[in-house]
């Protein structure tokens, strides 16, 4: 396992949650300047599986500055369901800088690797996504 891989697996450990990570060059150029909400012709890489998904929808993505905190949004039609609950919206958020974050330090010491200027080069030219409900979207 590579040091960005031991780098996602310890984040998984830290979040408790599934983490994917999107390169930086990707996600800034897929998103609107500024961070704005932006629909998606395609999800990011880690995420075409979602195409295959019955009644996917679409995928919208925000980030910084324009939201406090980034995220991914797929939508997906469950023409089964009610309704009032007829389009589901699964959202991952995104962590855009893991090397200024609170919680860098914990995922260094699980991955049991020490920064350099190397990884922490490697490390910022992705941005980090992990499963969680928002209200917010």
């Amino acid at each position: 396992m590579n040091d960005l891989e031991q780098v996602r697996a310890a984040l998984e450990r830290v979040m408790g949650a599934r983490v994917k990570m999107v390169t930086r060059e990707e996600w800034e150029r897929k998103l609107k300047r500024g961070g704005e909400r932006t629909l998606l012709g395609e999800p990011f890489e880690p995420y075409r599986g979602a195409l295959d998904a019955p009644g996917f929808v679409s995928v919208v993505a925000s980030g910084q500055p324009w939201a406090d905190e980034g995220g991914i949004h797929n939508v997906r039609r469950d023409d089964a369901a009610p309704p009032s609950r007829r389009f589901k919206t699964y959202s991952d958020a995104v962590i855009e800088d893991l090397i200024a974050d609170a919680r860098w330090p914990d995922v260094l010491r699980i991955a049991g690797l020490t920064s350099s200027p190397t990884l922490e080069a490697s490390v910022r030219a992705h941005v980090f996504a992990y499963s969680r409900r928002r209200g917010d979207h």
